[in-house]
């Protein structure tokens, strides 16, 4: 009976180099856990910035008709302020022409 009870105790020493064993078997473990969770950050990164850039690619796509539209308001306010200046233009000339007439007729 005392010999099976000695044949299973363990001495500190070995304790400590079944530990250390272990842990060195682990280590490979540890690293590659370490590199995939590295690797799934980076991936999130990525897709991150992409849709940030979608999102800004978007934001311009729909700010071009909004621009686009402005630029049709502005050339035909344009358009119609040239109009206007044009018929301003007839109008000073007519008066020019109706005081030079005056004038000539006044003589």
């Amino acid at each position: 009976m005392n010999l099976v009870g000695s044949r299973f105790q363990f001495s500190v020493r070995t304790l400590l180099l079944v530990t250390a064993a272990i842990a060195l078997l682990l280590v490979p473990v540890v690293w590659v856990t370490r590199e995939r969770l590295e690797m799934r950050r980076t991936q999130d990164a990525i897709l991150h910035a992409r849709e940030v850039a979608l999102r800004s690619v978007v934001r311009q796509g729909q700010q071009l008709p909004r621009q686009s539209q402005s630029m049709e308001q502005l050339r035909r306010e344009n358009a119609d302020l040239k109009q206007q200046v044009e018929q301003l233009r007839r109008e000073v000339e007519q008066l020019k022409r109706s005081v030079r007439d005056t004038d000539t007729v006044g003589q």
